[in-house]
């Protein structure tokens, strides 16, 4: 092969090791997703729309925790720049009964909104708590990331925008090769979606 193309966004002491034994130079697309932007843009928008104490759900699966330990430190950042207390943090794993608790943690906490670390954290939370007995954004707000298609029924959210992300990695496929083409303009990867959950 002409060269290898890792995604996943794995970091760069591990693309390092890979390029040790590969047989032909090696393109990550760490980087390529601003994560920590991510995280700042959920909090920025639940504190625009006043909330005060935040709270941020991540999974305990160690293959994210890397991503969303980027998305959370970027919530922090956001929290620190509007001179307020750093998020609550609470982690879930693929059990129901783990974001009720967390939810009902988060509000006897005085949590009012919560970043999830993506879509698929967030809409479970909301089915805790629907079955709860709360309601977002009444009880807690709630927004995700990543836009999946279920998310288009009520979860406000940070899109990613697939094709400017695809445009990001050709780019430096192309520059890694020496290519003299003019890179294409990938424009803005991240995008607010708003809707009913916060």
């Amino acid at each position: 092969p002409k060269l290898i193309l890792t995604l996943a966004n794995v970091p760069p002491a591990e693309t390092s090791a890979v390029s040790a034994t590969a047989p032909a130079p090696v393109v990550s697309d760490y980087g390529a997703i601003e994560h920590r932007r991510i995280g700042r843009m959920q909090a920025r928008y639940l504190i625009e729309r006043g909330h005060s104490t935040l709270g941020f759900v991540r999974p305990t699966e160690p293959t994210i925790r890397r991503y969303a330990t980027e998305r959370l430190t970027g919530v922090r950042d956001e929290c620190k720049s509007a001179g307020l207390s750093r998020p609550v943090v609470k982690d879930v794993d693929d059990r129901l009964e783990t974001y009720t608790a967390a939810a009902t943690s988060l509000m006897r906490e005085g949590v009012s909104g919560v970043c999830a670390h993506n879509d698929d954290v967030a809409l479970m939370l909301l089915a805790a708590l629907e079955q709860a007995g709360f309601s977002a954004p009444g009880d807690l707000a709630v927004i995700g990331s990543d836009d999946v298609p279920l998310a288009q029924r009520e979860l406000t959210t940070i899109a990613l925008d697939v094709d400017s992300y695809a445009t990001t990695i050709i780019g430096r496929v192309l520059a890694h090769l020496g290519s003299e083409e003019q890179r294409p303009d990938a424009g803005d990867m991240l995008r607010l979606v708003i809707r009913t959950s916060a």
